[in-house]
C-alpha cells in the first residue's frame, strides 16, 4: 500500500541506528531527515533567524542549541525542507515527552510563508504522533501574533487553559521562555502561550 506524503513524512522521524540519511520527494520539495552535522545546524538557524521576520520588530527566536540539535537529529527528530537547488526552506524538530509529543521548532524561511511547506510539515508530525499513538502534541509559542495561532488552531490546537496544571517539561519551557524574553521591554516578553491538540 502506498503511503500518502504525510504518513512518508513521518516514517522520516523514526530512529534508524545505521544512521543513514533519508528522504521523501513530494513536489519539487525535498524533505530529509537532519544530519546532526555544523552543516545542517547552521541551515536550520539561519532559517529560523528568516522565519522570525514575520513575527515584526522586537521578537528574538530562542538559540538554537548546537547540542540539543546534534541529539535531536541524532535521534531522527529533527527535518529539513529543501527545494530542488538544495536551498533549506524549513525544519521541524520534534521532541518526545513520555507519551507526548512536543512540537520544540517549526520554521520557514520568510519568502517561502503562504506556500504550504509549513503545513505540509505539521501534517508530518500529527501523522507522526498518531502513528507513535502520542496523547497530544503540544508547543510554546508568541502570542502577539494573531495570524500565527489561528495557523496552528486551523490544525486543532488550542491554548492550554488557564487554572489547569501542565506537564513539567511544559511548565519549565515555557519558565525559560519567559525568564529570557524577560529581560526586553517588549510585549513578546508577556504573550507566550502555550498550545496543545489532542492526537488522533
Amino acid at each position: 500500500m502506498r503511503l500518502s506524503a504525510s504518513e512518508a513524512i513521518a516514517a522520516l522521524f523514526e530512529h534508524h541506528p545505521r544512521g543513514e540519511r533519508r528522504a521523501v520527494a513530494v513536489g519539487d520539495l525535498l524533505i530529509r531527515a537532519a544530519a546532526p552535522s555544523a552543516g545542517d545546524w547552521w541551515g536550520c538557524f539561519t532559517v529560523k533567524r528568516s522565519g522570525a521576520r514575520l513575527f515584526g520588530d522586537g521578537f528574538r527566536t530562542g538559540d538554537l542549541g548546537r547540542a540539543f540539535f546534534r541529539d535531536q537529529a541524532r535521534r531522527g527528530h529533527i527535518l529539513i525542507v529543501e527545494n530542488a537547488t538544495g536551498r533549506r526552506l524549513g525544519f521541524v524538530i520534534v521532541v518526545r515527552e513520555g507519551g507526548e509529543l512536543e512540537l520544540q521548532n517549526i520554521y520557514m524561511r520568510y519568502e517561502a510563508s503562504g506556500r504550504g511547506v509549513g503545513r505540509l510539515m505539521m501534517d508530518g508530525v500529527l501523522a507522526f504522533a498518531a502513528k507513535i499513538a502520542a496523547s497530544r502534541v503540544t508547543l510554546l509559542t508568541s502570542g502577539t501574533a494573531p495570524w500565527n495561532r489561528r495557523w496552528y488552531e486551523s490544525v486543532g490546537f488550542r491554548r492550554w487553559p488557564i487554572g489547569v496544571a501542565m506537564p513539567r517539561y511544559l511548565y519549565q519551557a515555557h519558565r525559560e521562555e519567559v525568564r529570557r524574553l524577560g529581560v526586553q521591554r517588549s510585549p513578546h516578553a508577556r504573550a507566550r502561550i502555550v498550545m496543545a491538540r489532542p492526537s488522533s
